[in-house]
């Protein structure tokens, strides 16, 4: 079973991504960290799910056995819940889009 782990940190130089990398390295099955900072952030706000950095995500969340997301605490964290109820029906429409072939 594969494993994803999201990074939520908008930081380059992040702990939380540190934290993702020393996971996945020691997971003992396959894990990818996906960095949501590294996402075409035009195509995010526009919800262009052709994109293909887009594309890739939705297809990483597909395929997964199993998430796991994980963000920074930070000064902003009373955005985290709005931004969350904005984010997951949008991260539920690309899954739709994913047909079921390319997750196996």
């Amino acid at each position: 079973m594969s494993v994803l782990l999201i990074s939520g940190s908008p930081s380059a130089a992040s702990r939380t991504v540190r934290l993702l990398d020393h996971l996945a390295d020691r997971m003992g099955r396959p894990a990818t960290v996906l960095r949501l900072r590294d996402l075409p952030a035009e195509a995010l706000l526009r919800g262009d799910t052709a994109h293909p950095g887009l594309a890739r995500a939705a297809e990483l969340v597909a395929a997964a056995g199993a998430i796991a997301v994980a963000t920074p605490i930070c000064k902003a964290d009373t955005q985290i819940e709005p931004l969350a109820r904005e984010l997951l029906p949008r991260i539920d429409a690309l899954l739709e889009e994913v047909p079921l072939e390319a997750a196996a």
